[in-house]
Order: structure tokens, then C-alpha cells, then sequence
């Protein structure tokens, strides 16, 4: 189901139309906006054998040992369609070795296979990967063309879902989902602790924080409640980028965000 970004994919017919798809695409944007419906409808219903390749819920990336699989399924003849369509969900989660291994099948193109890599963190790719590739980028999705699509949100939940139609989804699907109530949650207590001058709630506030499963979650739902402060909200934004090299203690740097407010 795909919901709004008709920008990108009035383009992308376009490119099918006059059979000028290239041979790798990037789909890039925030996360839970849709980008993977665009990628899995982008040849039309049925239109091309697909393969779509994620991290497993288990393990903390995706293997080399799950892109060495798609050499062998590219090498395969398509089945139902002239075109192969290999979508990867979640790239940046590919470790080093998978990295180079599709660096290497992008550098030796089939004509009847095409990749897109969707992501929500463009900077984890390798330059090398992202040159060979036409990057399309995706923002959230409008609440008019949001609600139009018929979702039935409360009014009140459609602040901390913030343009992006797959939290809405995941959300009407299950409440306790874990990405959908960190976020929300975030979001929510931020609110309420820019209200207060308790520095003891602030600082038991980021103990809580930063307990949560998932931080980048925690971290979004943060950013949208304190978009209004601006040392605060640029904080999170550089903890965000910080946390894609390494680790540093969460409950430290989230105590010295909320102090900021």
C-alpha cells in the first residue's frame, strides 16, 4: 500500500516508461515514510521476480552470507517477468563484507536485474556504492494525503507520527508494537518534561530513556517534541550521527539534552 509520495513516483513511472531504469537505485529518506512499498510496486503488480533481502530480527545486521545469495538468485533466469528486482530493506544494516560484495555485482550489472537499497541513513553507505546508483530521496508524507488514504488515527496521535504512514500502520496493526510505543512514548514525556524545572524528573527521565530497545526510536521521538528548542533538538541531531560510529553512554548524553530544557 503505497501512501503519498507522488513526486517520486510520477518519476519513477517515468523511468520504467522509457526504459530508462538504471541498474541500482537508492531510495532514501526517515524511516517508516514507505519507501519500501514505492520499491516493491515500482514495475507494477507481478511485473518482475522479486527478491527482497532484510536484517533477520535476530541478528544485529545483514550477512555477507545473505548478499552472497543474491549473485546466486541474480544468475538465475527470471521466471515470470523479462526483469529481476532485488530490493534491499534497511541497507545500512549490511556489515562490511555484504557492503563490498554488492559493491562488486553493481559493478558488473545485469541487463535484466535491477537493485534498490532503501535506507533511512544515506551517510552508512559506502561512497562507492552510492556513486553507482540514482538516489531518489523521500520526506514524510502530508497529513492531508495521510488521512485522505482513509487511515483512522485519533486526532491526538497524529503529532508524534509526524508524516511518516508506516508508524500509522504499525500503530493501528498494534498498539505495543516496540518501534511505534518508543517512539510515541519519547515523544510524550518530552512534551510533558519541557513543562517542568524538576531536574530530578529530567535526569530519571533519561534513566528511562535510555533503556529503551530502540534508541534511534527514542531518539526521533525526542527530536519531534523538542523541535522548538533549538540547542537541544541540533544535540540530538549530532547524538544520532554519533551513534552510527560508536557507543556512547546513552543515559549520560540524554541528561545533558534534557538538561538543556
Amino acid at each position: 500500500m503505497v501512501i503519498g509520495h507522488k513526486k517520486q513516483l510520477a518519476y519513477l513511472n517515468k523511468l520504467v516508461e522509457t526504459k530508462k531504469v538504471p541498474h541500482a537505485l537508492i531510495f532514501a529518506g526517515p524511516g517508516h515514510i514507505g519507501k519500501r512499498p514505492v520499491a516493491e510496486t515500482i514495475f507494477g503488480e507481478s511485473s518482475a521476480d522479486t527478491h527482497i533481502v532484510e536484517r533477520d530480527p535476530e541478528l544485529s545486521e545483514i550477512t555477507i552470507g545473505q548478499i552472497r545469495g543474491l549473485r546466486r538468485w541474480a544468475a538465475l533466469s527470471p521466471f515470470n517477468s523479462s526483469r529481476k528486482l532485488i530490493i534491499i530493506d534497511g541497507g545500512e544494516e549490511m556489515n562490511l563484507e555484504g557492503m563490498n560484495a554488492l559493491l562488486k555485482m553493481l559493478e558488473e550489472p545485469s541487463g535484466e536485474t535491477i537493485f534498490i537499497i532503501v535506507t533511512s541513513r544515506l551517510s552508512r553507505l559506502p561512497a562507492t556504492i552510492v556513486s553507482r546508483s540514482l538516489v531518489v530521496k523521500f520526506g514524510p508524507v502530508g497529513l492531508e494525503e495521510m488521512a485522505a488514504s482513509g487511515l483512522k488515527v485519533p486526532p491526538a496521535e497524529w503529532e508524534w507520527i509526524a508524516g511518516r504512514p508506516g508508524l500509522v500502520l504499525r500503530f493501528l496493526r498494534d498498539p505495543d508494537d516496540e518501534a511505534v510505543k518508543t517512539r510515541r512514548e519519547a515523544f510524550i514525556a518530552a512534551k510533558k518534561i519541557k513543562k517542568s524545572d524538576s531536574t530530578a524528573k529530567k535526569l530519571k527521565l533519561a534513566e528511562e530513556l535510555a533503556a529503551a530497545p530502540d534508541f534511534f526510536a527514542t531518539i526521533d521521538g525526542l527530536a519531534l517534541a523538542l523541535k522548538d528548542r533549538t540547542a537541544a533538538f541540533k544535540r540530538l541531531g549530532e547524538l544520532k550521527e554519533l551513534f552510527e560510529i560508536t557507543t556512547p553512554n546513552k543515559r549520560i548524553q540524554l541528561e545533558e539534552i534534557l538538561l538543556m530544557i
